[in-house]
């Protein structure tokens, strides 16, 4: 928009340029520009935006930067769910696990959000009972109510195969079953590989057996997990079915 001969540039349009600036410096991991970005929000008290302050903190914790990422999330003046969030992930990332629970336990408002960044991230680090005791956390959190997704449910599968806990593994099962996930294919494949961990490939192809949908995946673990089982001829025929079965969507 011209005006006096000098371009205005509207609020609008400087928030849709400072958003792909954050995106660009985040892509770049480019600190020096981030900074400056920070200047900018300063100036044009975009600062008060959550929306850009989180930003801000993903760019910081991107660029190996946690201190500042810590002082902006401290200084926001109105934190919303996404900004403990946003939080909570950039802590699990960087593996300071005793600092996000921390912030889980102060948030004001939870949600599922919060505590799956959590328990996915001790699970993908190893620390499976840690993974299952904040879940038990969650579900006390909740009163009774049972809350899981999908992602929720892999990770807790993965714990379990992790710890070859075949009785809790079972339970989790069940409560995916309960809330409709025993068809999901992402589930699914959770459930054969954790089955086949646990020394139960019986379990793991009954449910392969049921998949209405399979992918790579699916046949791989069903694979893997007869021959963890040394029950090589049946990973074999399984194998071969694959074979067949990726020839056939091929000519379709």
């Amino acid at each position: 928009m011209q005006s006096n001969g000098a371009t205005t540039i509207s609020t609008n349009d400087r928030q849709n340029y400072c958003a792909a600036l954050f995106s660009n410096c985040i892509k770049t991991k480019n600190l020096k520009m981030g900074r400056a970005l920070h200047s900018h929000l300063i100036k044009t008290a975009l600062l008060l935006d959550t929306f850009f302050v989180n930003r801000l903190i993903q760019m910081y914790s991107k660029c190996n930067s946690m201190d500042c990422a810590q002082k902006a999330f401290d200084e926001l003046p109105f934190k919303n769910t996404h900004s403990w969030n946003t939080m909570i992930s950039v802590h699990c990332q960087m593996g300071s696990f005793g600092k996000a629970c921390c912030l889980l336990d102060g948030m004001p408002e939870r949600n599922l959000v919060s505590y799956n960044s959590i328990i996915s991230s001790f699970g993908r680090s190893g620390f499976y009972k840690k993974a299952i005791s904040v879940f038990r956390g969650m579900q006390k959190w909740s009163q009774g109510d049972v809350l899981i997704d999908e992602f929720t449910f892999v990770s807790l599968t993965n714990a379990c195969a992790g710890l070859a806990a075949l009785e809790l593994l079972r339970q989790v099962h069940g409560v995916a079953i309960v809330m409709g996930l025993d068809f999901n294919v992402v589930v699914c494949n959770a459930l054969v590989d954790a089955y086949g961990k646990c020394g139960v490939p019986e379990s793991s192809y009954w449910i392969f057996s049921r998949m209405e949908e399979k992918d790579v995946v699916s046949w791989t673990s069903m694979v893997v997990a007869y021959a963890r089982a040394s029950r090589l001829e049946d990973a074999c025929l399984i194998f071969n079915q694959c074979q067949l079965g990726m020839l056939f969507l091929g000519l379709l």
